[in-house]
């Protein structure tokens, strides 16, 4: 018999049903896009001589990274112009996570308001995916601290701190 209290359950088990259908589309649909990326070697653009500090922290990083991406991330030093050539090879890539820059405080802050015309825009070019490293000074107690951060995707943000160094 239909009655009004069969009619509701009906459509409460039809919604439940597209709900649970849908979810579990919309997670498998998420593990297929996450499992696409990184298929092929990623580029890391260092944009300073090879040997200097930044290039130091760039073959650390990066022989970090292809093990936890499991993909291997190659360093490529480009200098020239204090980073500007290196970074606008970057800027003028293709936007698909198959290159990244090692930037600094010089290449994204400093060559942007010494040079008349820079080769990129800081701003507008870049997307910022970590902060690796930010030496700070404690006014507290006078001593030095350095903070490791590393920022995924937004706002999950994990430090580690340590003082004194």
């Amino acid at each position: 018999m239909l009655t009004r209290r069969n009619i509701v359950i009906f459509a409460g088990l039809l919604a439940l049903l597209a709900g649970v259908l849908t979810a579990l589309g919309l997670g498998a649909m998420k593990i297929a896009q996450a499992d696409q990326w990184p298929s092929r070697p990623i580029t890391m653009v260092v944009p300073f001589a090879a040997g200097g500090p930044t290039d130091v922290v760039g073959r650390i990083l990066g022989d970090r990274l292809s093990d936890v991406l499991g993909q291997q991330v190659i360093v490529e030093n480009i200098g020239g112009a204090g980073g500007m050539n290196g970074a606008q090879r970057v800027a003028l890539a293709n936007p698909d996570g198959y290159q990244a820059l090692l930037g600094t405080v010089g290449t994204q802050a400093y060559n942007q308001t010494l040079y008349k015309k820079p080769l990129y825009n800081a701003v507008n070019d870049f997307a910022p995916v970590a902060l690796i490293a930010e030496l700070t000074e404690s006014t507290r107690n006078g001593m030095s601290s350095l903070t490791i951060s590393t920022i995924v995707c937004g706002d999950d943000q994990s430090s580690v701190t340590g003082s004194g160094l």
